[in-house]
């Protein structure tokens, strides 16, 4: 998060991220329909706490602009990285 903004700050190499062509330092414009563009400290809080709506869906659509200003949107499937 950076000036109310939510920002990509790292990408998995090979992940499906990194094929979908969103980089670091795009920004996140929304993710299933719930508007980021301007994001409030508690919502930055929801998402690092998984604390989210979108938590428990099996595709997520993230909405994101380049950093040449371009709108993108990529579709994800959900996975827990922390599972073993």
């Amino acid at each position: 998060m950076k000036d109310e903004k939510l920002l990509v700050g790292f990408i998995y190499k090979n992940s499906p991220a990194s094929k979908s062509k969103i980089n670091v330092g795009d920004q996140i414009i929304s993710i299933n329909g719930i508007d980021y563009t301007n994001i409030s400290k508690q919502q930055y809080c929801d998402i690092l706490t998984n604390n989210v709506q979108w938590k428990k869906d099996k595709v997520i659509e993230i909405k994101w602009r380049n950093i040449e200003g371009v709108f993108k949107t990529h579709n994800f499937n959900n996975v827990d990285l922390f599972i073993y």
